[in-house]
């Protein structure tokens, strides 16, 4: 799932939310989360880019890195104010539209500018 090249957010913002959304979803489970080479390849981005994504997520507690073995899911308090999957997905869908609406609105005023 490539990256909305219109999308005026940064593009390690962006990866940093699907991934967000996917661990919120249950995807990885308290478990590995791909390579960055891997999610490079699937969010059409550099390595350089799904690092700092990946740092964010870190940042935030959401995953802890370990040296050599990859990057781990971290358990998460179900009190913490997670989403569920269904809630996600939602989430998800209301972001892409609010991008895309943004990316229109964008180049409604470079057109008149």
């Amino acid at each position: 799932m490539p990256i909305n090249r219109d999308d005026p957010r940064a593009l390690h913002l962006q990866v940093a939310d699907e991934l967000r959304l996917r661990i919120h979803e249950g995807e990885f489970g308290v478990g590995k989360i791909p390579s960055l080479d891997k999610l490079s390849k699937e969010y059409g981005v550099t390595e350089v880019t799904a690092h700092n994504a990946v740092k964010l997520l870190q940042q935030e507690g959401i995953v802890a890195s370990a040296p050599g073995r990859g990057t781990f899911v971290k358990a998460q308090d179900s009190s913490d104010g997670a989403v569920s999957s269904g809630e996600g997905k939602a989430l998800r869908e209301e972001i892409r539209a609010l991008a895309e609406r943004v990316a229109r609105i964008e180049d409604q005023l470079k057109a008149l500018g």
